[in-house]
């Protein structure tokens, strides 16, 4: 009787070992995907089909932005490279800002010392994260979607 009473209680134990390794944070730094390589602004989409519902717009990608890359960090730095075309005298040429990934409601929080906004990420593929923020209008909700590609 001893002996089923420790093989049940080792298997209890196990089961909740394996249950605890098997449960992901709810807010997480950005996926292993996002942190595969360096993104550019994206100035086509690639994929319309996951736009969100009601009225898009697409982030206008400024001249001096097209050499503008990111590159997220495992530790919660999205770091953001101005490179050579500079959209003004003082801009600085690289911005760290933090960033956290929420898995579940794909919400992508980005803060900076100039601003922070929560995103909603609807595509996540190696050619592009799409994601956007909604904006109140005076006619209703307008989807302001940006493209990293």
């Amino acid at each position: 009787m001893l002996n089923i009473t420790r093989f049940t209680h080792l298997v209890i134990i196990f089961s909740m070992a394996l249950a605890l390794a098997s449960c992901k944070k709810d807010s997480e730094s950005a996926p292993n995907l996002w942190k595969s390589k360096t993104w550019k602004r994206g100035l086509i989409d690639k994929n319309p089909s996951t736009n969100p519902p009601g009225a898009n717009v697409y982030y206008s990608v400024h001249d001096c932005e097209k050499d503008d890359t990111f590159k997220f960090g495992s530790d919660g730095k999205l770091e953001w490279f101005r490179n050579n075309d500079h959209c003004g005298i003082n801009e600085t040429p690289m911005v760290t800002q933090t960033y956290t990934f929420n898995r579940k409601t794909k919400e992508l929080f980005i803060d900076s010392d100039k601003y922070s906004d929560t995103y909603i990420v609807v595509e996540e593929t190696n050619t592009q994260i799409k994601y956007y923020i909604p904006i109140q209008r005076s006619y209703g909700v307008e989807n302001l979607i940006f493209l990293l590609q």
